[in-house]
Parts: C-alpha cells; sequence; structure tokens
C-alpha cells in the first residue's frame, strides 16, 4: 500500500520520499525509519519481529533493513537466530533491486550481521560474500536503465543524497573486510564506532527482573538519543542508530506495542526539529502511520546547537572528577541518596549519564538508579542529591574541563573547598572555589560475547602461558588450565553481572572478603561485573570496585589470583577468556 502524505503543499509518497531530499544533504543528516532483524516474519512469538515483509516495508517507507544472514551450503540464510526465516540473502537484494529500479530517487540501507552457527561450506565469509555481490551487480546491470551504474556503496564513509540514489548503502557487522560502513556494534550495548553512534541496549536496566522498570529505561534510553541526534548531529558528523527493540519479559510483539507509542509520541508531539537519525523498530505497522510520521520529520528545520563541544559526552557512562585530584569521583551515596566526593572509581555509584533535553538543557542521570543529581533551591550550600525530577543545567567549556552552572548562575561545587573524600556536591555563587571537573568516559566496550556464556572455557593472563586452575579449592596461576563456566546474573546497559563456577561440578568461585589480598576460593559465591576492552581481552571487578589480580603483581605460576582496590589501574589484568569446544 502506498501512502500519500501533504506536507508544505508537496505529496510525500511512501515509495518515494526521498525525492524530497536534497541531493547535497549527507544521509546522516537524514531521518531514516528502519526495521530491527527485517526478515524475521515467522516462526512464532519467539522470533518474530515484523508483519510486514521486505517488499512490504519497501513500499511503506522504511529504507533501514537488518538483515541477519548464516552462512550454510555456501547460500546466505536469513535467520533470526536458529530459525530460518525461509528466505535468502538473493530473495532480499532482489526485492531491493526491483524497488531502486522502479523508485530511483531512493536509497536503501543493508546492515548485514552473522546470525547463528555456519555450516557445510567450501568458502569462506567474505569470498561468498563477494561473489553474491558481483552476481547482484550483473543482474543490476542487465536493466535497461542500469548498464553504466553500481548497485552497492561500500565505502566506509558517509555519503551524499546524489551520490546513493538508487543504490545499496551497505553497513557491515562483521570484523572481516572493507565492505562497507564498519558498524560492529557490541553486545547489548551503546556508545560509537569511528563516525557511527548507536544505542542497542536490548537489555536494559532492571532486565530481567522488574519489566515496568526495563521499558522504561528502554523508552528514557531511545528519547535521549533521538535529542542527541537532533541537537548533535545538525551537520551529520554522525550516523545514528538508535534501535527501538528491548527484552522485558515481554514478546517482541507486545513490548513494540508500548515503545513504538513512545516513539511515535516523539515525533507526533514532541519533536519540532529535525532528528537527524536511523529509528529502527520491532513491528513498524502496530501504530498507525508511525514510519510515515519518522520520515515527514525531514521536512522540519535542524536545531542550531551552541554546543559547548559536550556531544561526544552526552548519552554514554561516564566519570565526573576533580582534574588532577586524588581521584576523587562524583558518587552517589547509598544513605540518603546524597552525592559526595568518593575514591571508589571503579564503583557502579560513580557512573553518570549526561543527558540532553529537547531545548538544548542538560541533566545528570545516575546510571543505575535512573535518578538525576537536583538540588532543592538555587541558592548557596545546598546539596546534590538524587531525584525523579533533576535540575536543568548549563556547561562551560573551559581548557580541558567544564564548568557546571544552574539557570540561576549558581556553580556546582565541593563542599567549603574541602577536598577530602565524602566531601558534599553543593551549591555556590561565587567563581572564588570554582571547581573545574573532568568528564571522563567509562572503560565499558560492550559486555560479555554470548558465545563465553554457560559453556566451558578457560580464562588466563593474555600472551602468557598462564591459566587459572585449581589447587586445594584455591584459584592460582597454572601452566595447565581449568575448565570454568560463566553464567550472566543480569545486564545492566553494557556490563554484565556475572558468576563463574566450575564446569566439572558446577562449584561457585568466590573471595571470603571485600578486601585487599583476598584471595578466590572455591565454594565461596561472589557477584562479579565483567567488561571488554578494546582488545578483546575482560576485567572483573565485584559491585564493591575491587578488581580480581594476580597476587601483589607476581606473575609466577602458583599465583594466587585476589581482589585488589587498584585505583589507578596500575596493575590491571585485562584477562583473556577462550571457549573450549
Amino acid at each position: 500500500m502506498v501512502r500519500r502524505v501533504q506536507v508544505r503543499g508537496q505529496d510525500w509518497e511512501s515509495t518515494n520520499w526521498m525525492s524530497y531530499i536534497d541531493d547535497q544533504k549527507l544521509i546522516s543528516q537524514i531521518t531514516i525509519p528502519g526495521t530491527h532483524d527485517s526478515g524475521a516474519t515467522n516462526g512464532g512469538d519467539a522470533f518474530e519481529t515484523q508483519d510486514w515483509n521486505i517488499s512490504e516495508q519497501l513500499q511503506n517507507g522504511i529504507r533501514y533493513f537488518d538483515i541477519r544472514i548464516r552462512q550454510a551450503d555456501d547460500q546466505f540464510y536469513i535467520h533470526h537466530e536458529a530459525h530460518y526465516m525461509g528466505i535468502t540473502l538473493d530473495n532480499v537484494v532482489d526485492y531491493f533491486m526491483e524497488f531502486l529500479n522502479a523508485n530511483p530517487s531512493e536509497t536503501v540501507l543493508m546492515s548485514l550481521k552473522k546470525e547463528y552457527k555456519p555450516e557445510n561450506n567450501h568458502k569462506r565469509f567474505l569470498e561468498l560474500l563477494q561473489q553474491k555481490f558481483d552476481d547482484y551487480t550483473d543482474t543490476w546491470k542487465k536493466y535497461p536503465s542500469n548498464s553504466n551504474n553500481e548497485l552497492f556503496v561500500l565505502n566506509d564513509s558517509i555519503s551524499r543524497m546524489a551520490d546513493v540514489r538508487k543504490k545499496i548503502v551497505v553497513l557491515k557487522r562483521f570484523s572481516e573486510g572493507n565492505m562497507g560502513i564498519n558498524s560492529k556494534i557490541g553486545y547489548n550495548d551503546m556508545g560509537h564506532v569511528g563516525f557511527v553512534k548507536y544505542q542497542d541496549v536490548f537489555k536494559a536496566y532492571g532486565w530481567p527482573g522488574n519489566q515496568e522498570s526495563t521499558l522504561q529505561s528502554k523508552r528514557h534510553l531511545i528519547t535521549q538519543y533521538l535529542n542527541m541526534a537532533m541537537i548533535f548531529n545538525d551537520t551529520g558528523d554522525n550516523l545514528y542508530l538508535n534501535f527501538t527493540n528491548v527484552s522485558a519479559g515481554l514478546i517482541p510483539r507486545h513490548a513494540s506495542k508500548d515503545i513504538n507509542a513512545t516513539v511515535q509520541d516523539y515525533f507526533t508531539v514532541n519533536s519540532e526539529y529535525r532528528v537527524p537519525s536511523v529509528v529502527i523498530l520491532d513491528f513498524a505497522d502496530n501504530k498507525d502511520n508511525l514510519v510515515c510520521n519518522i520520515y515527514m520529520n525531514n521536512a522540519k528545520p535542524f536545531y542550531n546547537s551552541s554546543d559547548p563541544d559536550l556531544g561526544h559526552l552526552v548519552g554514554i557512562p561516564v566519570r565526573i572528577k576533580v582534574p588532577g585530584g586524588i581521584n576523587s569521583f562524583w558518587e552517589s551515596h547509598k544513605d540518603g541518596n546524597s552525592v559526595l566526593l568518593t575514591n571508589r572509581k571503579n564503583s557502579d555509584d560513580t557512573i553518570f549519564v549526561i543527558n540532553v533535553e529537547p531545548n538544548g538543557n542538560f541533566k545528570i542521570q545516575h546510571l543505575y538508579s535512573g535518578e538525576y543529581i537536583h538540588f532543592s533551591d538555587d541558592e548557596n550550600g545546598n546539596d546534590a542529591h538524587l531525584s525523579a525530577t533533576g535540575t536543568l543545567l548549563k556547561f562551560v567549556k573551559n581548557t580541558g574541563s567544564y564548568s557546571f552552572i544552574t539557570h540561576g548562575g549558581m556553580h556546582i561545587e565541593r563542599e567549603d573547598g574541602n577536598d577530602g573524600s565524602g566531601t558534599y556536591i553543593q551549591l555556590w555563587d561565587t567563581n572564588k572555589d570554582s571547581v573545574k571537573w573532568d568528564i571522563e568516559p567509562v572503560e565499558i566496550f560492550g559486555g560479555l560475547d554470548a558465545n563465553l556464556l554457560d559453556r566451558p572455557v578457560t580464562i588466563k593472563v593474555p600472551s602468557g602461558n598462564t591459566y587459572w586452575g585449581v589447587v586445594d579449592e584455591s584459584i592460582l596461576l597454572q601452566k595447565d588450565g581449568t575448565l570454568f563456566l560463566i553464567k550472566e546474573e543480569r545486564t545492566s546497559f553494557d556490563i554484565h553481572y556475572i558468576r563463574i563456577s566450575l564446569d566439572s561440578d558446577n562449584n561457585t568461585i568466590g573471595f571470603d572478603g571485600e578486601g585487599n589480598g583476598n584471595d578466590a576460593k572455591v565454594g565461596d559465591n561472589t557477584l562479579l561485573k565483567v567488561i571488554k576492552n578494546p582488545d578483546n581481552t575482560y576485567s572483573f571487578f565485584t559491585e564493591q570496585g575491587f578488581g580480581i589480580e594476580r597476587e601483589d603483581g607476581n606473575t609466577g605460576e602458583d599465583t594466587y589470583v585476589q581482589l585488589w582496590d587498584f585505583v589507578d589501574d596500575v596493575d590491571r589484568i585485562n584477562w583473556t577468556i577462550e571457549s573450549v569446544r
């Protein structure tokens, strides 16, 4: 069904709405409706994410497609996890070619992601994909009007509309090769890869125990990334990918009704300006005119940002501290919800997010409670605490640091110039003791890879031959490794909370205390958080912020694995976790 809407006297049709986009606009300056797991149209409630098939999505205005391919028998089958959807990549590209040939003003963004396990292949992944792309291009050039036209845009850069009309822009969510825009985002993650900024947190805060909390958290993340795109992306420097799917103890069909209502409200009620972002939906058809309302947003003006260079720090986990201070980090104190300075760098309570409001003002949110920094009055001496509402703030960029100011002109200070731990954060109306704060992204690059959960793994020091082993119920470093199982307990954004047990008898590993030097033991039971580092290693922390280390920096064998409060990461170990088949 072709939808037609009047916009400023023009008929915007769902099949050719891109014809009203200026040729010189970057694709990252456009509001683009997309679908998550675009080919998942059958298999029952656990697997289905769309009612419209690929052709119907195109006809209804969808231009970004999340295509999940499983390589088997030297073919690419469309899958959602283990379930085959009854179509192949050949079928999908045929739909795209037929549509683009009939609607030459349009472009299609095709994101390719490996799905499920490969099987019975004679060709490597890239070899087969290149062969497929060559075959598709040969077919494309047989169309009478396409003999000199390429089908795919494979460069890792942001193109202008003039250069991508009647073409497929490829985004790759795999590590091999250079075939398209690198958008290999982390598992249950938010952040950026190059110029691609993304929000794909499907296990939001509260998962899996609290359904409403999870939905509320996801609604907030979606809105926050829409605001970020609106405020910071008018020049199209970044390609925003905003995934709206969520795991909340609900099947995707039911969860999407709640989430899509939030997206609908944003684009019909709240949005006065262009929101240059890809908005990626489950069941894009379950709210009337939702897709239409998203692409019609392109008729609105851009927001002219007066951003004090905060764009790269907004919407991601950060820590805030005194520049050059001795580990003086903002911390949400659990007693009375006060905000104090602390030395506990690796505590969850020191992680905040700077959120931008539609009017360009800012709020500072405590990541794990979801509450905001709040001052009861705008006057000297009022202490910061957490509340559901929060205080609107302005930012001033200094040389290498930032100052926070309320709309009444009050500065956020530490109490009476005190620079010790446990000092309150408060308001003051003078620059005499003005604190210029550092804002540092938290070193989180995604949680534990799914293929390392619930199956035998070894844990070792990278580049060494030193594995975790068990000697007399203690965990020591050995030449020969012991097999462990890692079980996910819960997820808060992109940190996984885990327990580690022995593969043989499921005895849990833990520490008998929370302090420096406590050794790992079999039979204890410690909840740990694991973060993935940029080099594909992992670091373990307790909830109190202690890291898992080898004893006192010792690098020899029979060295105890223990806790240490390495505040400055001096002796931090980045462990390698390897699946054992």
